[in-house]
């Protein structure tokens, strides 16, 4: 920590330690082993642990004997099977009294056959961390978005399981969803040009999963896109699709 009576020590800010930490949980009670998210760790670091308690008293005890180890490799097996991108709106259609920006969103679907545990996060361009302990069943949705209040104008009774930071480029990029530091577990590469379909850039359009396709999308057929609707039987358009661009009025309900 600081002393007062260096040069490195500010007034009201939090002390320095001399190992910053890269996870802190508080538990409230616990009768059993305690597993750490994935997301948190870089294979082959080395790491301590240590844990303290509170009593009856609200008195915390001394810190214990740091635990250390090293991180091993991440059994993500279950999740490059079973997860992937069931739709994604990059580039809204601007709407009357939503910014366009707001509503866009990324919706990951368990495509396989097993529950998944999501100890991962977005770590490329958009920023989200899965809540701890979170698990998707197969077939089941998870859906972020940038701004959920906006999301839930222009869908009502949308569930948004999350808000991201940051936001997804309308001139194309890379997301990746990762398990640790140089985890990787899943990763797309979308584009405004082809072969990407044009129709999901600012068109009121989105990229809905598509196992069939080289590029694992293809372009939805739904204005506004679908949210919270799984999209794998959904009718594919038209090699010929003319698509008719109308602003989307806000759906309110009274």
């Amino acid at each position: 920590m600081s002393n007062p009576k260096t040069p490195f020590f500010e007034l009201g800010q939090p002390w320095k330690y001399e190992v910053n930490p890269v996870w802190e949980w508080r538990l409230m009670s616990s009768s059993g082993p305690w597993l750490f998210p994935q997301s948190i760790f870089r294979k082959g670091g080395t790491y301590r642990a240590r844990v303290r308690v509170r009593n009856g008293t609200m008195a915390w005890s001394h810190w214990s004997s740091p635990l250390e180890f090293v991180a091993g490799e991440p059994n993500l097996g279950d999740l490059h099977a079973g997860l992937g991108f069931n739709e994604i709106m990059y580039h809204p259609l601007d709407q009357e009294d939503v910014t366009a920006g707001d509503l866009e969103f990324l919706e990951l679907k368990n495509v396989g056959q097993t529950t998944l545990d999501l100890g991962v996060c977005f770590s490329r361009w958009i920023e989200f961390v899965f809540p701890e302990g979170k698990t998707l069943a197969p077939g089941e949705l998870f859906l972020v978005g940038k701004n959920q209040a906006a999301l839930q104008i222009r869908y009502p009774g949308l569930v948004v399981d999350g808000v991201f930071d940051g936001r997804l480029a309308n001139e194309g990029e890379t997301i990746t969803l990762s398990a640790g530091i140089d985890a990787p577990v899943l990763s797309v590469t979308y584009d405004d040009a082809a072969p990407w379909p044009l129709h999901a850039d600012g068109l009121g359009l989105s990229l809905v999963l598509d196992t069939d396709s080289e590029l694992g999308f293809r372009v939805g057929t739904i204005p506004g896109g679908s949210p919270g609707s799984d999209n794998s039987g959904l009718t594919k358009p038209a090699d010929d699709l003319v698509l008719t661009v109308t602003r989307l009025a806000t759906v309110c309900c009274v």
